[in-house]
């Protein structure tokens, strides 16, 4: 009985964290990423780890919204130009893959969206805007939000889920329904 009460607990707690730090997200900050996504011509994701799993989904969901999204990396990766977003998913915004993409994209003029915990960090800096996401950084007892969970993982969660709410807005605004997203899913499954 004790392992179904540690389970229920422990669920319960990761629940509450996301929940209180999607609901500490600035919503004009969302506003503003929604409208640089609409008026980009191409979408670019860039991450690490389980940072870059969310991010994947993340670009996967825009791409059901006939939104043309990437992930930086993979094989069919067109360039970036100035008519381009980069989208940067770091926690603590000094991972060295996610800095130097920044840095690259921002040299070829694309638009850069850091979403991260780190107002002050190198990506921030880099970008044209910033989503916060207020967890605890690595190695950062000063964040916002402090979590009982391991390491960054509360900020990899609530990425994937912030992706998920970011769908559904674009979803309305574009006047999208399921039926309308289901015709760019995949069907070779």
């Amino acid at each position: 009985m004790e392992a179904i009460h540690s389970y229920s607990e422990k669920a319960s707690l990761i629940i509450k964290e996301c929940e209180l730090v999607l609901k500490s997200i600035d919503p004009q900050s969302v506003e503003q990423l929604l409208d640089e996504i609409e008026k980009a011509d191409k979408v670019f994701v860039v991450g690490v780890g389980r940072v870059l799993l969310s991010l994947q989904a993340i670009a996967k969901r825009l791409n059901h919204l006939d939104i043309k999204a990437y992930c930086v990396g993979q094989i069919d990766e067109p360039p970036i130009s100035e008519k381009d977003l980069l989208l940067v998913g770091s926690s603590s915004g000094e991972t060295i893959i996610p800095v130097s993409i920044a840095r690259k994209a921002h040299e070829l003029c694309a638009r850069i969206g850091y979403m991260g915990a780190s107002p002050d960090s190198t990506v921030r800096k880099i970008a044209d805007f910033y989503v916060q996401i207020p967890t605890r950084r690595s190695n950062d007892s000063s964040a916002v939000i402090i979590s009982q969970q391991p390491m960054t993982t509360l900020f990899e969660q609530v990425l994937l889920l912030f992706g998920d709410a970011i769908t559904l807005m674009l979803m309305e605004r574009k006047g999208l329904k399921e039926k309308d997203v289901l015709l760019k899913h995949a069907n070779l499954e």
